[in-house]
């Protein structure tokens, strides 16, 4: 009898160890396995406008702004991807105010002043006014009443208040609407004007440069982004992956001029307000 109970205590034993191994077993087993996080999209905001930013036949994203961004971002993330968002300059502005692109490379406004995050300085080019050598602007008084083609970003600067303000959300029928007579100047940088006047064929001497002031460009990181908490990393990335030297280098490489002081030459009235500076 005493066999018996010892024979059915050790299997009650043998099966309680069993059970609690199963129970351990299943425990584990039954943990998530790790999910493997997804490599960051990045959406950068970039200006349709030649060289700053243009497509390719193949459909690919390529100038300035689209290969400083990818130093940038690769530099901080190597496996993150970027996506190009192609659109004027106002609607950049108005996108990464809103938290729906993360980055952009512009000039100062209000309101990213408020809604964005100024990451670096990349450059400081001319600002220039474009005319007609037929019917030319010389002097700043000969703009009162005229009408001049500009961005939004433009139209509240001081020698500009007595002027007629046609504003367009990209510089890229700026050209055309000179060349009609529908404007008698234009305000845009120098190099996306000179490669519109060179891609129309354009004899040079037809057109009257005037540099009126400079304006600095920065990159903006939109408040509303993910990256957002990771600004002093980002700063501290782009001092060099955003250098003075990558974007020469860069320019070069392209054939773009790296002139990107005002032309001591030109006639140029005080011009200032709180984002560009006289050129001198």
């Amino acid at each position: 009898m005493l066999k018996r109970l010892l024979f059915c205590a050790a299997v009650a034993i043998s099966y309680s160890k069993l059970a609690i191994a199963s129970a351990d077993s299943l425990a584990v087993n039954s943990k998530p396995a790790p999910i493997a996080q997804s490599s960051p999209e990045i959406k950068v905001g970039v200006h349709d406008a030649r060289p700053l930013a243009w497509k390719t036949a193949k459909g690919d994203i390529r100038g300035i702004t689209p290969y400083l961004a990818t130093q940038l971002i690769h530099a901080w993330r190597p496996d993150s991807t970027l996506q190009f968002k192609l659109e004027s300059a106002e609607r950049m502005i108005q996108e990464v105010s809103r938290g729906q692109t993360d980055l952009i490379y512009a000039i100062s406004d209000p309101r990213l002043e408020t809604d964005a995050i100024k990451i670096k300085r990349i450059a400081t080019v001319p600002l220039t006014l474009w005319s007609l050598a037929e019917d030319p602007i010389h002097e700043f008084n000969e703009l009162n009443n005229a009408s001049i083609a500009t961005l939004p970003a433009y139209r509240n600067m001081p020698y500009l208040r007595n002027v007629n303000i046609v504003q367009l959300p990209a510089t890229k029928n700026f050209l055309r609407l000179l060349l009609a007579r529908r404007v008698k100047g234009v305000i845009t940088f120098p190099a996306m004007f000179e490669l519109m006047i060179a891609n129309e064929g354009i004899a040079r001497d037809r057109l009257l440069r005037i540099d009126i002031a400079e304006v600095d460009i920065f990159l903006w990181l939109s408040k509303k982004s993910p990256l957002s908490k990771y600004t002093e990393e980002l700063k501290a990335i782009a001092e060099y992956a955003n250098s003075p030297e990558v974007l020469n280098a860069y320019l070069k490489k392209v054939n773009i001029s790296r002139t990107l002081a005002c032309d001591t030459n030109a006639s140029a009235q005080p011009a200032r307000d709180s984002r560009v500076t006289q050129c001198h």
